[in-house]
């Protein structure tokens, strides 16, 4: 409503009472305690009067009736009122106040204990003005405020406060990274007359370039202006194109079969082997019957084709969808360990990509809390400032110090993990621990659908081979193998 407003007196009242549910609470507060002191007062002046001042009495007479008035609009004044109850309020208090005015400006003369005249009117408008003020506060609202509607938009409200807070910290989050950036745009005209802009780090290393000539200097400006906006909320996306076309790759007659073997604990496992006797993929795990086997086969016949290349160094952040159809996300290591994911299911994209936008804008060592499960086991999960649990750990912990290992491993991995929408299931590249580059099939249920089996010296090498399965897995055969 904001009809008063004061900030220090509000600071005060929240300070010491509580934060306030509508505008004007605090200061109806301060309404009522002004009315009780007026009245304290006019009550002690009018009893020190008797007998000896009129000027004693009028004073007294004139503070009670104020403070009538203030202890009525202050508590009336707090609560959340439409906008049609404000001209009864108003017109209350002025009827009230002109009431006062009128007995001041007759007492003593003009007024006596005989109810008449001027006693007539000045206590009719008095009234009158009380009424309209109680009207104000109790009966217009009953008629014109259904409390459905306020509910709803008292809900609506605290969702628009959420969102520009979370807003407001991802935008201080961007800011901060900006203020400590550590390079710069440089323009210039190569060889052929062309505008050209890249991003060159203090060191000296160029991070990025335009990888276009523009006619004009101020369509090289709009150009880089454009960067400088786009990319400021933009994910991180390292996406590499096979280098066969993948039309193709399902017409060549496969170089590879599929043996599928029982490994000595008597679990059934599978490897795409080619004919030159290399192996370039294998299952990665045991099954417990030759269905269970032939059925991993056929999975992997049925994403590798599709799925996409996903660069896992230092870690990734993958978007994906649950059995239940809701969106998450996960932080999964170059190791393929999973650090944290989402915590919960969202109805849509927008609202998972917010989510994992809160967790890497809030990556607060004070804000992670570490707690102990059921089973006594340690656990961590990370709290938006507005209480809201943003991501949680997977697995639990022995002890409190191996908790808190998990959280600072991933603020270390979390700010720069390459994100990437898994739709069915994606390929991660990553280094293992002995340097050698490799690869691995994973479902975006999360499982290892199976891995290249081996390290490369570079990454190229890693991606070759790559190739390699996605160019014979489709059509290789699968055949039974005796360890």
């Amino acid at each position: 409503m904001g009809i008063l407003k004061s900030d220090t007196l509000t600071s005060i009242y929240e300070s010491r009472i509580g934060k306030s549910t509508t505008e004007d609470e605090a200061m109806g507060y301060w309404v009522f305690v002004f009315g009780v002191l007026v009245g304290i007062i006019g009550f002690i002046a009018l009893i020190l009067s008797f007998g000896t001042s009129q000027i004693g009495r009028l004073l007294g007479n004139v503070m009670l009736a104020s403070s009538l008035t203030l202890l009525l609009v202050g508590q009336i004044i707090r609560l959340p009122l439409t906008k049609k109850a404000l001209p009864f309020l108003y017109v209350g208090v002025v009827l009230c106040f002109a009431g006062i005015a009128w007995f001041a400006s007759v007492y003593p003369e003009g007024w006596t204990l005989q109810v008449a005249d001027n006693e007539i009117y000045i206590i009719t408008l008095y009234g009158l003005g009380i009424l309209s003020t109680g009207i104000a506060g109790i009966v217009t609202p009953l008629i014109t405020s259904p409390i459905e509607p306020k509910e709803k938009a008292e809900e609506e409200a605290r969702e628009s406060e959420k969102r520009r807070k979370d807003t407001e910290e991802q935008f201080e989050s961007y800011k901060r990274r900006m203020q400590n950036s550590q390079s710069q745009f440089e323009l210039y005209e190569d060889k052929a007359g062309k505008y050209r802009w890249r991003l060159r780090h203090r060191n000296g290393n160029i991070i990025a370039e335009g990888g276009q000539g523009y006619s004009s200097k101020q369509k090289l400006r709009q150009g880089v202006n454009a960067v400088r906006r786009d990319s400021l909320g933009g994910s991180v996306i390292e996406l590499e194109s096979p280098e066969e076309d993948e039309e193709l790759l399902q017409e060549l007659e496969s170089q590879s079969e599929f043996e599928l073997y029982e490994d000595k604990a008597g679990k059934y496992r599978w490897r795409l082997k080619h004919k030159n006797g290399n192996i370039l993929t294998d299952s990665g795990q045991g099954y417990s019957s030759k269905n269970e086997c032939e059925k991993s086969v056929e999975r992997v016949r049925q994403y590798v084709l599709s799925a996409n290349y996903l660069n896992s160094v230092p870690s990734s952040i993958q978007m994906y969808k649950d059995k239940a159809g809701k969106y998450r996300w996960r932080l999964v290591n170059q190791n393929g360990t999973i650090m944290a994911n989402s915590g919960q299911g969202y109805s849509s994209k927008q609202k998972a990509n917010q989510g994992m936008n809160s967790f890497r804008s809030n990556l607060d060592e004070d804000a992670f809390d570490v707690y102990q499960d059921e089973d006594e086991n340690y656990r961590w999960r990370l709290r938006h400032k507005n209480g809201n649990i943003v991501a949680s750990c997977v697995r639990s912990f022995d002890s409190k110090s191996s908790a808190r290992k998990s959280v600072n491993r991933v603020i270390n991995n979390a700010d720069n993990a390459n994100v990437q929408d898994v739709m069915n299931a994606v390929f991660e590249l990553y280094k293992d621990n002995g340097g050698k580059h490799r690869w691995r099939l994973r479902h975006q249920n999360g499982r290892i659908l199976c891995d290249s089996g081996q390290g490369y010296s570079s990454r190229q090498k890693a991606i070759k081979g790559l190739n390699s399965v996605k160019r014979d897995v489709k059509k290789a055969k699968v055949v039974e193998n005796e360890e």
